[in-house]
């Protein structure tokens, strides 16, 4: 039987290297707080949602994620505070 939590990984590391933001920024975007926007709407994700530290995503939802941080990214902040 395989085990699926090798389908995971570590969330914070994952958010150092390929999106260069600590896993508490990398949260707050997953999560839509601290004015982040919601990023992570329909991604799988394991892990105690009050210690951002012990989330895990599923490999195969990496380059969603990626993808939906870049695309916020290339909004101008002046058309975020509106």
């Amino acid at each position: 039987m395989k085990d699926i939590m090798l389908d995971y990984i570590d969330f914070g590391n994952y958010c150092r290297n390929e999106l260069n933001v600590t896993c508490q920024y990398g949260y707050y975007m997953l999560n839509g707080l601290a004015g982040h926007p919601e990023l992570g709407k329909g991604l799988r994700i394991t892990g105690d949602a009050w210690n951002y530290h012990s989330l895990r995503i599923h490999k195969d939802d990496t380059d969603t994620f990626k993808e939906r941080v870049n695309e916020w990214r290339k909004i101008p902040v002046c058309e975020l505070k509106e």
